[in-house]
């Protein structure tokens, strides 16, 4: 995987992680504003776009550095889960079939878990989950 991610970028990946194992409020405030997986799944809600406001609200300046501060920045982030296969034109492969493929292995297992299989098709579920989610990023000078 090719990152490219500026020298600011990830001085500010690191306070903030930093920030967060010394429990300090600022860095805690981008977990809470964060998107988070859904309640009500089985009821249709596949998205949690986060805490907008929250997110912009965050600042920190750093002790250290006068001129580096560290904000919180919203932005909506599309995640793309490939289709399963297609064996042929008018069947759907089984969950069993999926489970055996290992991307798919965890999904599999939360559907199971909550008796999910029964009721949804692997091709509606993921039609779901390519929906746009909200997130809370950190965003450097």
């Amino acid at each position: 995987m090719n990152t490219n991610i500026s020298n600011e970028c990830l001085w500010s990946l690191i306070k903030v992680s930093t920030g967060i194992f010394d429990r300090k409020i600022w860095a805690l405030k981008f977990l809470d504003a964060l998107g988070k997986f859904p309640t009500g799944i089985a009821e249709g809600s596949f998205a949690h776009f986060g805490e907008f406001d929250e997110c912009l609200e965050i600042e920190h300046h750093d002790q250290n550095d006068e001129f580096k501060t560290i904000y919180g920045r919203y932005c909506l982030a599309k995640i793309i889960i490939p289709y399963p296969p297609i064996f042929n034109n008018n069947d759907h492969p089984s969950i069993e079939t999926l489970y055996k493929r290992h991307h798919f292995e965890y999904f599999i297992n939360f559907l199971k878990l909550y008796n999910l299989d029964n009721y949804l098709t692997m091709r509606k579920v993921v039609e779901k989950l390519n929906n746009q989610h909200g997130t809370c990023i950190l965003s450097g000078i």
